[in-house]
């Protein structure tokens, strides 16, 4: 089937979907990050008994890998505050050395200093487990600006007609929906217009297009009122008691 001639509008501003600059987890382990040398060097100077000013004596003990260790995570802060994709490669380069790092160092040495070696490499693992979730790294990975969306979608696959076009959906929300679309010549900001079906109720809208990666694109409804969210979670909800074992 061919695709749809229709020239598309580009969505006003004002309606485009409410995202999320920053979610509060990226916040808190950006300001860790920047944090982080302080907490460690008060702790250098602790275990080697010397005071917090005299900052050249502590750090000429350290060796090159300790030195970069102490300073990276400025780096890392920084890039992922901004939002950055090298700020993103380079906190998950710096957690892996830094577990490692601080795996040897336990093993090396047990003691109460090395205790806070430990939660960071707790906390470290946290970390990666956290920005590699895809919909934590997406942001990074973008070419265009764009934040976190704020509600979850649900996975459910239901067939939906974008200007015409027959597809399938991956997810689906009460803000809008994910479409398995190789190839879409879509762009973030163009208006579609959407009908579909959940649980035998038929929902019409016109809609824009949020992003678009090599699976498919995300589009959000434009236009709806709370009754047509609400209804749509109701039956999302439905289809998923029914596909419960």
């Amino acid at each position: 089937m061919q695709e749809s001639s229709e020239v598309s509008m580009k969505i006003p501003f004002f309606e485009r979907r409410r995202r999320i600059r920053r979610p509060w987890t990226l916040l808190f382990f950006g300001i860790a990050f920047l944090l982080l040398p302080f907490l460690n060097y008060l702790g250098i100077t602790s275990q080697l008994q010397i005071s917090p000013q005299m900052p050249v004596v502590a750090l000429k003990l350290l060796n090159p890998v300790e030195l970069i260790l102490l300073f990276t995570p400025i780096l890392v802060g920084i890039g992922l505050l901004a939002v950055k994709r090298w700020g993103w490669w380079l906190f998950l380069a710096y957690a892996v050395v830094l577990i490692v790092h601080n795996i040897y160092a336990l093993a090396r040495s047990p003691g109460y200093y090395n205790a806070g070696a430990l939660i960071q490499t707790i906390l470290g693992v946290a970390a990666v487990l956290y920005f590699v979730r895809r919909d934590i790294s997406a942001p990074y990975m973008r070419m265009y600006p764009r934040g976190w969306r704020i509600q979850k979608r649900k996975p459910v696959e239901v067939e939906v007609l974008v200007d015409g076009i027959r597809r399938s959906t991956r997810d689906v929300s009460d803000s809008g929906l994910y479409v398995a679309w190789e190839d879409c010549y879509r762009e973030p900001g163009e208006e579609v217009h959407l009908a579909f079906f959940l649980d035998g109720a038929e929902y019409k809208c016109r809609a824009g297009v949020v992003r678009v990666d090599e699976d498919g694109a995300g589009i959000a409804y434009r236009g709806v009122t709370r009754a047509f969210k609400k209804n749509i979670m109701r039956d999302i909800a439905k289809l998923e008691n029914l596909n419960q074992p």
